[in-house]
């Protein structure tokens, strides 16, 4: 596969796709599901083990030095949220918000 960078508008997943259905002259659609279960799977990994290896694109290891530097500032921009919610109470900020509490929660499973 040529190294090509990838454009802006276009999500990793997206651009991942689209590569490999070029390559391997696929369905999308198919190259989208099957990256989608891989990644529920490896999702599931990362509850037990603190490194996962996906052949082809290297190992990801999850660090507790970084992931508690993460949780401090995921905590400060959750209550930056907070704030704004009770100023403006959008949809798309409480949205965010549970996002990031899950983001929070999930990280604290890990350290803890």
């Amino acid at each position: 596969m040529m190294t090509q960078e990838k454009p802006n508008s276009l999500s990793v997943t997206d651009f991942i796709t689209r590569r490999l259905g070029v390559k391997f002259m696929m369905d999308e659609e198919i190259i989208s599901k099957i990256i989608a279960f891989q990644g529920a799977h490896a999702n599931k990994a990362t509850l037990t083990n603190n490194q996962i290896e996906f052949s082809g694109f290297g190992k990801f290891v999850f660090s507790e030095k970084r992931a508690k530097q993460a949780l401090d500032k995921d905590r400060v921009k959750r209550d930056e949220l907070v704030k704004i919610i009770e100023e403006k109470g959008k949809e798309k900020d409480i949205d965010a918000l549970k996002i990031m509490d899950n983001r929070i929660n999930y990280i604290k499973g890990k350290i803890e």
